[in-house]
């Protein structure tokens, strides 16, 4: 999972309001009292407020400062509402409702269509033949650090554009019939899912054989937060479940972390707060520009967390 569109966060000071709701203002409203309760104050309170007034369906919001920082729809409504104040934004939940989602591009008949890897449509163009349309996907691939190019249309259309790819961009490419928009987004959904899930599954087994080189990969909370904090994780590997109950020293930037108090007051940190570890774990992962992965049940995992180190 490509990190880059949390990176805005990782500038904005806390403490954080990391909302999940479904599009019931009574919900928010219950929410609203948990999270003031909790200190949060009413200037991000209110900035809240404001978004939620349109009334979509299923919201990942994330606040500080009297401003919304983050604001992503989910593809399903949590079945619960959601809410923390806290030193660091809460992303898990977020993750495990998106993991999914990942650069794209999509010919659909003479159009173009880019999205980022939160699931926006970020570029649309047209072109009127099949040598300029793979011309411009694959420029788009590019651009976009895409992970997948779906073709989508008719078979002789799909043919004429696959054989004008460059061979980049035709390893990342699926084919899918059908010219309807909504049947083309679920299909496409379902592409993206079916990458993640391989993409996870050839970390986590890169990750078992890459156990056995020194210097090449690292699983347990301590390691791992110290590859982190020297910037060296390529790849972060999470087990959300197995992380719930671990908790983690942090400082003021997002790479100062670390199992034990002593070991960050010895680098010169100088305040330092108590933190859920699996949210460190990710803001440290986005700091830094590592790639994440949550998986599940993989006993290589010590404390649920493991990870590829940069060579």
């Amino acid at each position: 999972m490509d990190l880059t569109q949390l990176r805005g966060l990782v500038a904005a000071s806390g403490p954080f309001a990391s909302v999940y709701l479904d599009d019931s203002p009574v919900r928010w409203r219950e929410v609203r009292a948990t999270l003031a309760e909790a200190g949060a104050d009413e200037a991000t309170l209110s900035s809240v407020d404001r978004a939620v007034e349109d009334g979509r369906t299923g919201r990942a919001l994330i606040a500080a400062g009297g401003r919304v920082l983050l604001d992503r729809s989910l593809p399903e409504p949590p079945a619960q509402p959601l809410a923390r104040w806290s030193a660091l934004p809460y992303l898990t939940p977020l993750l495990e409702h998106t993991e999914a989602d990942l650069s794209h591009v999509v010919v659909l008949g003479e159009e173009i269509l880019g999205y980022d890897g939160g699931g926006r449509l970020v570029e649309n163009t047209k072109q009127d033949n099949a040598i300029a349309l793979a011309e411009t996907a694959d420029r788009m691939v590019r651009r976009l650090g895409a992970g997948l190019l779906v073709l989508a249309g008719e078979v002789q259309a799909r043919t004429a554009v696959r054989a004008a790819l460059p061979e980049h961009s035709a390893a990342i490419t699926e084919e899918i019939p059908g010219t309807d928009r909504s049947t083309v987004d679920e299909a496409v959904h379902k592409l993206m899912e079916q990458r993640a899930d391989a993409l996870g599954h050839n970390a986590v087994d890169r990750f078992r054989v890459e156990l056995n080189r020194k210097g090449a990969a690292a699983q347990g909370l301590h390691a791992v937060a110290a590859a982190l904090r020297e910037g060296r994780v390529d790849t972060l590997l999470l087990d959300v479940a197995a992380m719930a109950d671990h908790t983690i020293w942090i400082g003021s930037e997002p790479t100062q972390i670390a199992v034990d108090e002593a070991e960050l007051r010895s680098l010169g940190v100088p305040h330092l707060a108590r933190e859920r570890a699996d949210s460190a774990l990710v803001m440290a992962a986005v700091a830094t520009g590592a790639r994440l992965h949550l998986v599940a049940g993989e006993p290589e995992l010590a404390d649920g967390v493991g990870a590829l180190l940069r060579g």
